[in-house]
């Protein structure tokens, strides 16, 4: 479930309950109180499963990869990287998972405009051991990166790119950094196979359903998927392949 989804529906509930009590008080009979909180309760129910439901499906990812699981995560308001529901060690490397805000295009219903809305999306962050040092990204290049940047950087702003004389890298990828040459010299061939290596397993087990971008310190991970449909075992076998991919950019 992606946060906040249980109360935008029971919410409903919450408000009518106020009301009902009002409604109660002039009428000088609990009927309708009573009759508000009772179907709130009952329409509760299926709801409180869902979250049961999302919740355990975190618990499995924790238990397959031994990272710790945070039972207090709260599924609405704010979220941030320093209070993850899921965090510790992959391997060698630091990992958390946690939800984050972010832009999306969508088509408006009534005017048919492209506008930019925020979703809440669920990141998986590996860390590495030590920061590259480049003001580094690299991302596949795609029709959701582009547009991803259009919404990030405006429709006509030229988005920089990175091309490091191998063809079929240059097409694929992205590259944004401080110092080309610096970054010609970092991407050696066992990086790149490594890098390929990441990539090609992404597309051929969860091809759209996760978007990972290498940066300076980490290596981040969006699944574009609602939680409900994500399968544990292949978010475990994303995180495993991000700490294998972590250290060999480390080496």
């Amino acid at each position: 479930m992606q946060p906040g989804t249980f109360m935008m529906r029971f919410g409903v509930i919450v408000l009518l309950g106020p009301v009902a009590l009002l409604i109660s008080l002039l009428s000088w009979s609990i009927a309708p109180f009573a009759f508000c909180f009772i179907g709130g309760l009952i329409l509760s129910i299926p709801f409180t499963l869902q979250i049961n439901a999302e919740k355990a499906k975190f618990i499995s990812i924790a238990e397959n990869t031994q990272l710790s699981f945070n039972p207090e995560y709260p599924f609405m308001g704010e979220w941030a990287p320093s209070s993850p529901i899921l965090w510790g060690k992959v391997g060698n490397n630091d990992c958390i998972v946690w939800f984050r805000k972010e832009p999306h295009l969508h088509r408006s219903w009534v005017d048919h405009k492209l506008e930019s809305r925020k979703n809440s999306n669920l990141v998986f962050d590996t860390m590495l051991s030590r920061p590259i040092g480049l003001d580094l990204n690299i991302y596949p290049q795609n029709l959701l990166s582009t547009l991803s940047d259009k919404v990030k950087h405006g429709l006509f702003t030229t988005v920089q790119d990175i091309e490091i004389g191998i063809p079929a890298f240059d097409s694929a990828f992205r590259i944004q950094a401080r110092d080309p040459d610096l970054v010609k010299h970092f991407l050696n061939s066992d990086r790149l196979n490594s890098i390929l290596g990441y990539y090609h397993f992404i597309d051929t087990n969860v091809k759209l359903a996760f978007s990972t971008t290498i940066s300076d310190d980490r290596i981040s991970t969006i699944c574009n998927l609602h939680t409900s449909r994500i399968d544990p075992n292949v978010a475990t076998s994303v995180i495993i392949a991000m700490s294998q991919l972590a250290e060999q950019i480390n080496q």
